[in-house]
C-alpha cells in the first residue's frame, strides 16, 4: 500500500467516525430536545449585575436622589431602555398590586412591586423592597421571588412625579410601635450598600 493510499484509507475512517459522532450527538439533542433549549436559553438569559435590581450594563445608570415623602432619605432612579429585565434584590413574598403615591405631582399614584424578604427559615426579616414601574412584561406568575430572579420587563413611560425616570427602588424597614402598629421607615443606608456595593455577597 503506498503513502497515499493510506492517507486516503485513514482520512475515510475518520469521516465515518466523525459522521457517526455528530449522529449520535443530533440524536441525542432530538430526544432531549426541551432539555437543550432550556440550557441553551440560559447561556443567553441576562443576569443582574452588582446592584442586584439591573443587569451590570444598567447599574451605572443608578443614581439617588432624595425622597420627595421623607426629609433625609432617598431612592434609587435610573432611565433604563425599553425592555430591560429588573431582578428581585432578595429572596421574599411578592405583591405586583401595590400603589405607590408621590405626593405634589399631577400624576401621584404608579404601579410596581412589593418584596418582603424571607430569610432562609421563611421568616420575614423586616425589609421591604419596592419598585415603582411600568411593567413591560407578562403578569406575574409567582408569589415567591427569589434573589436574581426576573421580576419584570421595564416600559418606557416614565414616573413622572420624580422626574425622567422609568424606575425607583426604594428599601424599607418594617416595624411595630408599642401598640403594635406597623410602621415604615426608609432605610436609605442599606440602600446605598445595595446600590453601590462592590461585591454583593449572600445575606
Amino acid at each position: 500500500m503506498t503513502v497515499l493510499a493510506h492517507i486516503r484509507k485513514t482520512g475515510l475512517i475518520l469521516f465515518i467516525l466523525i459522521f457517526f459522532i455528530l449522529l449520535l450527538i443530533g440524536f441525542n439533542i432530538t430526544l432531549n430536545n426541551v432539555a437543550a433549549r432550556a440550557f441553551i436559553s440560559t447561556l443567553f438569559e441576562p443576569r443582574p449585575g452588582k446592584c442586584l435590581i439591573l443587569a451590570e450594563r444598567y447599574c451605572r445608570k443608578i443614581q439617588l436622589i432624595p425622597d420627595p415623602r421623607s426629609n433625609g432619605d432617598f431612592l434609587a432612579v435610573a432611565r433604563i431602555p425599553k425592555g430591560a429585565a429588573v431582578f428581585s434584590p432578595g429572596n421574599g413574598v411578592l405583591s405586583s398590586t401595590p400603589v405607590f403615591i408621590f405626593p405634589n405631582s399631577p400624576e401621584s399614584r404608579y404601579p410596581g412591586v412589593l418584596i418582603e424578604e424571607r430569610d432562609a427559615n421563611d421568616n420575614p426579616t423586616n425589609t421591604l423592597y419596592a419598585l415603582t414601574l411600568f411593567n413591560e412584561g407578562r403578569a406575574f406568575e409567582f408569589n415567591n421571588a427569589q434573589k436574581g430572579q426576573i421580576i419584570a420587563k421595564l416600559s418606557q413611560k416614565k414616573i413622572e412625579a420624580l422626574g425622567d425616570f422609568n424606575l425607583v427602588f426604594g428599601v424599607f424597614e418594617v416595624s411595630a410601635d408599642s401598640s403594635n402598629k406597623v410602621i415604615t421607615t426608609s432605610d436609605s443606608n442599606l440602600l446605598k450598600e445595595i446600590i453601590n456595593s462592590k461585591e454583593n455577597n449572600e445575606k
